[in-house]
Formats: C-alpha cells, sequence, structure tokens
C-alpha cells in the first residue's frame, strides 16, 4: 500500500515541483514520495510484484526533488548564487559513484535486521543524488546567463 501512495506521490511531486512559487510543495510531496518508496522497495522482497511501484516512487520522487530545487532555486534570487561551489567532472563522478553505492548498501540493509540503518542510509544517499542533480541542472543554468563569462 505505501509503495502506491509513494507512486502517486512521486508523480504530483513531478507534475507541480516546476511551477514557480508553488514549486516547494512538489518538493515536499517529492520528498514524501521519496520516504515512502525507499522502505517499500526493502519490504517489497516478501511480496512478489509490488517492487514496482516503490522504484517508481523512489525515482520519480528523485526526478522531482531534483528537478524542483534546480527550478526553485533558479526562481528564488541570484543571492544564492554564492552556495553553488563550482566543482571538476571527476569530482562530482567520483561523489555521484559514492552516493549510489550508499543507497545500494542501504538497499541491502533494509533486507536484513538494521532496517531502519539501512533507510537512513538509502534515504541520505538519494537525497544527496537529487541535491547534486539538482546543483547541476542550476550551475549550468547560471553558466549558460549572458554575462556569465565576465563574472567569473
Amino acid at each position: 500500500m505505501f509503495s502506491i501512495i509513494a507512486m502517486c506521490l512521486g508523480i504530483i511531486g513531478v507534475c507541480v515541483s516546476w511551477i514557480p512559487g508553488y514549486g516547494w510543495i512538489g518538493v515536499a510531496l517529492s520528498i514524501a514520495g521519496i520516504v515512502l518508496g525507499v522502505p517499500a522497495i526493502g519490504g517489497a522482497f516478501d511480496r512478489l510484484g509490488s517492487i514496482g511501484y516503490g522504484i517508481s516512487g523512489t525515482v520519480l520522487g528523485s526526478a522531482g526533488l531534483a528537478w524542483g530545487l534546480a527550478c526553485q532555486v533558479k526562481h528564488a534570487a541570484p543571492s544564492l548564487d554564492g552556495l553553488l561551489v563550482p566543482l571538476a567532472p571527476p569530482q562530482a563522478w567520483i561523489a555521484l559513484c559514492a552516493a549510489f553505492a550508499v543507497a545500494v548498501a542501504g538497499a541491502l540493509l533494509m533486507r536484513t535486521r538494521v532496517r531502519i540503518l539501512g533507510f537512513v542510509l538509502a534515504f541520505a544517499a538519494v537525497a544527496g543524488l537529487c541535491v547534486s542533480g539538482a546543483w547541476a541542472l542550476t550551475t549550468a543554468d547560471r553558466a549558460m546567463r549572458p554575462g556569465a563569462a565576465a563574472r567569473d
């Protein structure tokens, strides 16, 4: 049941997260989709046929969170540009691979007796991947603006 709710929240989060000003509602719904989708993946190994909803809720929630953060930061104010730290592509790939490995480790831990630790690890890794995706989208958008080369 939680996996279906996670999928619905992920879909609504993706649809609402790009709207300027109101996209924070979509970001919150996307986070709720991730929170319900990650444990649904871990618990779905016991029940056949329900893992797809948990995966789709987590993936759609992650996409909604990354897209929503990028859109809301873009429309919020250029004063947030100071928070964007330039990162070389090899460092970014290492960070993304490490976050993905932590997410996989968390998913595997959810199948054991320490489910809460697995959930925390998986949720933190998925949130890290979403924030890094939003960071990449925002820095790419800032670089394409006119006059960006003059500021650097």
